[in-house]
């Protein structure tokens, strides 16, 4: 549920800037026929903000739709680079300008078979936590290759890291690390039956004050 309104405040923000695009540049068009002196760069300026508008909502729109399928939808074909950067899409607001993100995607599609709604909720979950783990400035690496018939991804931050003595509790239902109020620890755990059940699995290493990686793989469809 938290990463729910989290989801739901990311996408209104997310939402609201393509619509000012497209609004700026409607108004910047109106502004000039009304003038009856219109050039064509200055056309071409106000075209393309709208044109910039529409593709960001477009994105977004398509993003969250993947976060609607039902646990009991049929299983299929997936790409993991997809719901990376669908993710990353909706979550553009939380990383804001202090968080750098960089791919270092594998050259091969990396296709999995499992439940597309299942596999974003897994990523989210994720991806919010090392969001969370940054308090300031700070940057996520994400990583994909594949090996021995598997897709592997790597999920790098340099946030405030896990105790030792916690690594070990990280996948139990209701343990969590976060304040009161800000975790139900209930993500981690639901993420980790939902990659069982893909015959995958989920690993961390962390160091407290340097950082965490998650190490995710998925039996690889050719």
């Amino acid at each position: 549920m938290a990463s729910l309104g989290i989801l739901t405040s990311g996408v209104a923000h997310e939402i609201n800037n393509p619509l000012n695009y497209i609004m700026g540049g409607y108004v910047g068009i109106k502004n000039h026929l009304n003038n009856n002196n219109p050039t064509s760069d200055e056309l071409q300026k106000y075209l393309h903000s709208i044109e910039v508008g529409i593709e960001r909502a477009n994105s977004i729109v398509k993003g969250l739709s993947e976060f609607g399928r039902s646990e009991t939808s049929a299983w299929e074909h997936c790409n993991i680079h997809s719901i990376i950067e669908n993710n990353l899409v909706i979550l553009q607001h939380q990383l804001n300008n202090n968080i750098k993100v960089t791919k270092d995607f594998t050259d091969q599609e990396p296709i999995v078979n499992g439940n597309a709604g299942n596999l974003h909720h897994i990523f989210l979950n994720l991806l919010l936590n090392a969001i969370q783990a940054i308090e300031n400035e700070g940057k996520i690496d994400i990583r994909t290759y594949t090996e021995n018939g598997s897709i592997k991804i790597e999920i790098k931050d340099n946030g405030c890291g896990i105790c030792e003595h916690d690594l070990p509790h990280i996948l139990d239902p209701f343990f969590t690390t976060k304040d009161p109020g800000k975790g139900t620890g209930l993500g981690l755990s639901i993420a980790h039956s939902n990659i069982k059940k893909m015959n995958g699995s989920i690993n961390f290493t962390s160091e407290r004050n340097k950082g965490t990686i998650v190490y995710l793989s998925f039996p690889a469809i050719n």
